[in-house]
């Protein structure tokens, strides 16, 4: 008896669904799963973000819902416009009332997560998410904004973060390439913000996970939007990343002279006696000028064995997303001190001593 109430259950519930999907066929199934987030939800056009739903098509009703011997996502999955199944595309408001243009570059990150970019048409107001045949308002609304920053990678490395206000606005995965220095053309980031002064933080890596240098450029001033194909006024350019840069790049700073800073690297070597000495390498990296000088030292920051400039290699040593590099010292009469390998990913160095320095 159980078994066959169930069964009953079923019919009667797919008769009940099949019903409702065929009634509305002359007009636009409501889709019960909705955009529920929006990340950042002001930019502006050509600018990527991040679209979260909420799948309340995966609670139909108590009764659906009491249905566990079949999985209630398969069950649903199997109705137009009620499961992830179909077709999805996504609109931003458009330029006349009641219109909406279509998002463009959709990316499907999971089953609730989206990414797209904003086309040229949008404005600001609540977007629709479209699934099969059904279609749904979004909860919150989206704001297309006159005012932001532009980015310019120029750099060697991968733009992986961008943070303004200490909230991230690059989409989950999202990255803007490095392209070789012989290149005629660099990649951009367009950043929508509201309009005055904001804090902004970028950081190059690899990607994400293994990030390389973190730039803070304090609090700057948003530039008014040009077009898709301009961006922002006022660029903000990343150019090359300077060896010295990375080695005082260290929160731990030993001294901060105007725009001079120094960070200590470190290496413990163990006698044969089963002694231990530490020797060191002090960085100085001056932000006017990009130069970086550095000291030697054996024991005590006092016993100086060496000092002199580091050689910063040029963009084609460099070359692209490379995870090391190898920086030439120099002394200060301009012979050879030692060569520093310097493992970026994990700020470790090993110097001619053939000893492992870490950063401090």
């Amino acid at each position: 008896m159980k078994r066959r109430h169930l069964l009953l259950t079923l019919t009667a519930a797919a008769s009940l669904l099949a019903a409702s999907a065929s009634s509305a066929c002359a007009q636009s199934l409501r889709l019960l799963t909705q955009i529920s987030g929006l990340i950042p939800s002001e930019a502006s056009a050509g600018q990527t973000i991040t679209v979260k739903l909420t799948r309340n098509d995966l609670a139909l009703s108590s009764m659906l819902g009491n249905l566990r011997p079949v999985p209630l996502p398969n069950l649903a999955g199997r109705f137009p416009g009620l499961a992830g199944a179909q077709t999805t595309k996504i609109f931003f408001t458009g330029a006349s009332a009641g219109s909406f243009v279509e998002a463009q570059n959709l990316m499907r990150l999971n089953d609730e997560t989206y990414t797209v970019r904003v086309p040229a048409g949008a404005r600001s107001g609540p977007m629709r998410l479209q699934m099969g045949a059904a279609t749904s308002l979004s909860q919150v609304n989206f704001t297309l904004t006159s005012v932001g920053f532009s980015f310019a990678n120029e750099s060697q490395f991968n733009l992986v973060s961008v943070k303004i206000d200490n909230v991230e606005r690059l989409a989950p995965g999202q990255i803007v390439a490095a392209v070789p220095s012989t290149a005629a053309n660099v990649n951009w980031f367009d950043v929508g913000t509201t309009a005055g002064s904001h804090l902004v933080q970028i950081t190059l890596g690899l990607d994400a996970a293994r990030p390389i240098l973190v730039v803070p450029f304090g609090t700057l001033q948003a530039s008014t939007f040009i077009g898709p194909n301009q961006g922002f006024n006022n660029p903000i350019p990343l150019r090359l990343m300077l060896g010295g840069q990375y080695l005082a790049s260290s929160p731990n700073l030993v001294a901060v002279s105007g725009a001079s800073r120094t960070v200590s690297w470190q290496a413990v070597e163990v006698q044969a006696t089963g002694g231990v000495v530490i020797h060191g390498f002090d960085f100085t990296f001056n932000a006017t000028t990009g130069a970086t000088t550095f000291k030697h030292w054996i024991g005590d920051r006092n016993r100086i064995t060496g000092q002199g400039t580091v050689v910063e290699p040029s963009a084609a040593q460099w070359g692209n997303n490379f995870p090391a590099v190898n920086l030439p010292l120099r002394l200060a009469n301009g012979s050879p001190f030692a060569t520093l390998t310097v493992n970026l990913l994990n700020a470790s160095l090993t110097a001619s001593d053939g000893l492992t320095y870490d950063m401090q």
